[in-house]
């Protein structure tokens, strides 16, 4: 019987990417056993049943001294997690988890999937030189390695190493099922704006409940993974005491309420300029316009498409103006329907496509 592991340095289930992956080999004939082997944080717990079998490495990443020490007693439990699990293949989500792919070739693993969710060269990029160029080498040492590759947008995959490239898929973070359910905006000039996922200051989060603050008849929708101190005083100072994650079905709920789309992350950070988040594919499916920021990738295809706004980021002015634009429902279901109808014209299946062809080449699911 096959065995699969998946390897990430935080919980598996912090983002749907895991989920959505054990899901489709479920669903389309993988008979052999999952196993998960994770760094839990303390941001979330990752339900037992959530893989066949769980491995769990805790530590903490309050402080870089702390978040070192975390992560190399990960790369240990990787070790000895491969040593006792020997599994056919594993799915490594990181380059924090690289070891895991790395080890197990020693133990005869016969496939390697590298999910590369942000290149590190982009993730690191504000460590200094060292520590992305150390990391990139591990990343495109794996790369080379591994027989299936995935990256979530093209633009990413001019960071894999050009001999690597045609083992590698674009999967992007859009839903693999569609669940529109027709076009819903609030009535007269109320408006909800959802943010949520990764609650962080480095995603305008002060700028956002400032502007909700002066006005009622906005209501921002905050809920996910506080991601850090800061963030959470943001939240205390204005207000937002009960900030929780929630289920994916509620969260689906609650983006279907929703008139605006928040992610404006800040650009200064270079691997935010490439961001393309869960919610903003989930936006498009539902038909609802989203603000970014500038210096994002995501803004040349919301203004080209003509389904959201593009503002300066950390500027509450004209995060305003946009927000006041959109107050206007024929503008506001406008930019709506032009969001369905980029989802589906590039998005509608393409994850599950991308699935299909990467566990189809190495034999876990019939072709």
């Amino acid at each position: 019987m096959t065995t699969i592991l998946f390897a990430r340095a935080m919980p598996l289930n912090v983002t749907p990417a895991v989920e959505r992956y054990v899901k489709f080999l479920r669903e389309n004939g993988f008979s052999g056993t999952i196993v998960g082997a994770e760094l839990d944080t303390g941001s979330s717990r990752t339900p037992a049943d959530f893989v066949d079998e769980l491995y769990t490495s805790r530590g903490s990443f309050e402080g870089l001294r702390r978040r070192a020490q975390a992560l190399a007693a990960y790369q240990a439990f990787l070790v000895r997690t491969v040593a006792r699990v020997r599994p056919d293949i594993v799915q490594f989500c990181d380059v924090f988890s690289a070891v895991a792919g790395i080890t197990s070739k020693l133990f005869g693993s016969p496939h390697l999937i590298f999910d590369i969710r942000d290149p590190v060269k982009l993730s690191t990029s504000h460590y200094g030189p060292l520590v992305p160029r150390a990391l990139h080498f591990l990343e495109s040492l794996a790369a080379r390695v591994s027989d299936g590759i995935i990256v979530v947008s093209p633009e990413l995959m001019d960071f894999v190493p050009q001999a690597a490239r045609k083992r590698a898929v674009v999967m992007t973070n859009s839903p693999e099922e569609d669940q529109f359910t027709g076009y819903q905006f609030s009535g007269g000039d109320n408006i909800t704006i959802s943010l949520s996922g990764f609650v962080s200051y480095r995603r305008n989060l002060d700028a956002w409940c400032r502007l909700v603050g002066d006005d009622p008849k906005l209501k921002l929708d905050l809920y996910g993974t506080i991601a850090d101190e800061r963030s959470r005083q943001i939240l205390d100072q204005y207000g937002f005491e009960q900030v929780n994650r929630v289920s994916h079905e509620e969260a689906l709920s609650r983006s279907r309420a929703a008139d605006i789309m928040a992610l404006t992350y800040d650009p200064s950070i270079v691997v935010n300029q490439f961001a393309a988040p869960n919610k903003f594919f989930e936006g498009l499916m539902l038909g609802k316009p989203s603000i970014c920021s500038t210096g994002m990738r995501l803004g040349e295809r919301l203004t080209r498409e003509h389904c959201g706004i593009v503002v300066r980021y950390g500027d509450v002015a004209e995060l305003a103006t946009a927000v006041e634009t959109l107050r206007e429902p024929a503008e506001r279901r406008r930019m709506g329907e032009n969001a369905r109808r980029l989802f589906e014209r590039e998005y509608l299946g393409q994850a599950r496509n991308a699935m299909r062809t990467l566990y189809g080449r190495l034999g876990l699911i019939p072709m």
